[in-house]
């Protein structure tokens, strides 16, 4: 006659979450209703976006020429976990001299979370905000307000943020918004575009 198996040799073969609930005080192994490992739902990422400006959409006049030329709040989502810094770029390849730059703030910290509204209207670090900026076509280190002359109908205004392996560009101090691309080459990891629009007041 066979000697039954033993409740610790059943137990042995068992996952390892549900060993340890199945030792009841006396020693002996119950199992009670199966049990089996349970793998947790993954969480979908969430995708490397923009926020605070509305693609397809007007950009509010507070944020241009005809209001307080505030550059606007911006937000985004999670960042990639090799990003080590930023880069937000906003130009418009409307205007009639040919693509114009209006902001580049970079060396931005992906932890930060977003940029205060009028964070573009103050110096750059070490004098202000805690990120460089570029100058803008104006020739202003700060935040250009979107500005077509009249009549030249509704401009399309790129805001365009890039997630980077490096904490900073390897740029001078006097760069200019449209060479910042070129300057990250081969260091996004992720990128995101909204365009908003603008036609005056």
């Amino acid at each position: 006659m066979s000697k039954p198996a033993s409740p610790f040799r059943r137990l042995a073969g068992a996952p390892a979450l549900c060993r340890a609930g199945l030792l009841l005080a006396a020693g002996v192994a119950v199992m009670i209703g199966g049990c089996r490992a349970e793998t947790p739902p993954a969480v979908p990422a969430m995708p490397f976006s923009i926020t605070g400006i509305a693609s397809g959409q007007p950009i509010p006049a507070q944020f241009t020429c005809d209001g307080a030329g505030l550059s606007p709040a911006i937000g985004w989502g999670q960042a990639p976990a090799s990003a080590r810094s930023l880069a937000l770029v906003v130009d418009d390849p409307d205007a009639p001299s040919g693509l114009f730059g209006h902001w580049g703030a970079f060396d931005i910290d992906p932890r930060a979370g977003g940029l205060s509204q009028g964070a573009g209207n103050t110096a750059s670090a070490p004098f202000g905000q805690p990120f460089r900026q570029a100058r803008n076509s104006a020739g202003g280190q700060v935040y250009k307000g979107p500005c077509p002359p009249p009549g030249n109908g509704a401009h399309h205004y790129r805001f365009k943020l890039y997630a980077l392996d490096i904490p900073k560009l390897d740029v001078g101090p006097d760069v200019g918004v449209n060479d910042l691309e070129g300057a990250m080459g081969g260091h996004v990891v992720a990128q995101a575009m909204v365009t908003a629009t603008y036609a005056g007041q």
